[in-house]
């Protein structure tokens, strides 16, 4: 009897992939990467997308090698910056914009809540100057990190960098961005929305209900 229910089960999962046209053995893309003059206005089902709000004010000798949080309920973003010189000269966020000031190129760490598929920074800064680094990480294992010049390689042209990780494997939950002077805003970020495998699972599980309920009728 329990084989039956497994293979009912297992049958009735496999068809309910088939009808909604998922394929298992599509390969993924890689990261992707792009320089726009605006964020790209992506819509992709099964996915959600928030934005990190600046406007609050977090003075430097807050914010200087301590944390805050920001973002929305269930996407939320801890920012932690880390010491940069002296701790007038570390990161702040003033006057709805993340800055990394100083010459010691102090660096502020994004720690997303869940892994990413997209991520749009821009930078209002960008120059030989200032030297941006952008590193992506998966937990503690890197993912991909990009050098200013790096950055200039992208596909485009303009002030926001945007990355796009198709690959479930190599999604990312942490960037950390350091630099000289620099200064961040307009940073999107996407997650795919987990409802879609349990509403597979909950299909199976009505179609089993529904075979079994026509096999007692039946005998």
């Amino acid at each position: 009897m329990s084989f039956s229910f497994s293979k009912a089960f297992s049958l009735s999962a496999i068809a309910a992939v088939s009808a909604m046209g998922v394929s298992v053995a599509q390969p993924a893309q890689a990261l992707t990467m792009t320089r726009t003059t605006q964020a790209p206005q992506v819509v992709n089902t099964g996915f959600s997308t928030a934005s990190l709000d600046f406007s609050g004010n977090v003075n430097a000798n807050i914010f200087n090698n301590s944390s805050t949080t920001l973002g929305p309920a269930g996407n939320t973003v801890t920012l932690r910056g880390s010491a940069g010189g002296s701790v007038p000269q570390g990161p702040r966020i003033n006057n709805g914009v993340l800055e990394l000031r100083g010459n010691a190129s102090p660096a502020v760490t994004f720690q997303f809540s869940d892994y990413l598929a997209y991520l749009s920074v821009q930078f209002l800064s960008f120059g030989p100057s200032t030297n941006p680094v952008i590193q992506l990480f998966r937990d503690n294992a890197s993912v991909k990190s990009f050098t200013s010049a790096d950055l200039l390689t992208f596909t485009g042209s303009g002030n926001y960098f945007n990355f796009s990780e198709n690959a479930v494997s190599d999604r990312f939950n942490r960037v950390v961005i350091s630099g000289t002077n620099v200064s961040v805003d307009n940073v999107a970020y996407r997650v795919p929305t987990p409802a879609l495998l349990p509403g597979l699972v909950g299909m199976g599980v009505a179609a089993l209900r529904k075979r079994q309920q026509e096999e007692g009728e039946s005998a």
